[in-house]
């Protein structure tokens, strides 16, 4: 299990589709859905995970690949290079299989756009605290 703490894994899941088992009981009522997720520590039988939404323990079966680490996360303030007078926010991101690479999606004002954006498309302006 350590080989997963510090990296970003693939954990499809979803409530309710035959995969509870794989969720912390204390952590069901927590999570619909789960799909790229950073581990960020072990407990027990289970590896700590966080998504944009929280933190949640699961079962290390329930590991499908790890990826390189993303440039950006969630929260970060960047600019498109293309346009630099606008600061936007990470609001999500996925790995994209074909191109091998991070997508990323951006809000601006608390108002999601629906383009999307890759790595080098995008330039880092700060980086939230941690909690």
């Amino acid at each position: 299990m350590l080989e997963f703490v510090d990296k970003w894994i693939l954990y499809p899941y979803l409530k309710n589709n035959d995969l509870d088992y794989l969720i912390h009981k204390d952590d069901l009522t927590k999570v619909n859905s789960l799909g790229l997720v950073k581990c960020i520590g072990i407990e027990g039988d289970y590896l700590i995970v966080q998504d944009k939404n929280g933190i949640y323990r699961v079962k290390e079966e329930g590991v499908k690949r790890s990826f390189p680490n993303p440039k950006f996360i969630w929260g970060d303030k960047v600019i498109d290079i293309r346009k630099p007078d606008l600061i936007l926010e990470i609001d999500d991101f996925f790995w994209h299989h074909k191109r091998n690479e991070f997508i990323y999606t951006l809000k601006s004002n608390g108002k999601k756009s629906s383009k999307r954006f890759s790595e080098d498309d995008l330039l880092l302006i700060e980086t939230p605290p941690t909690t």
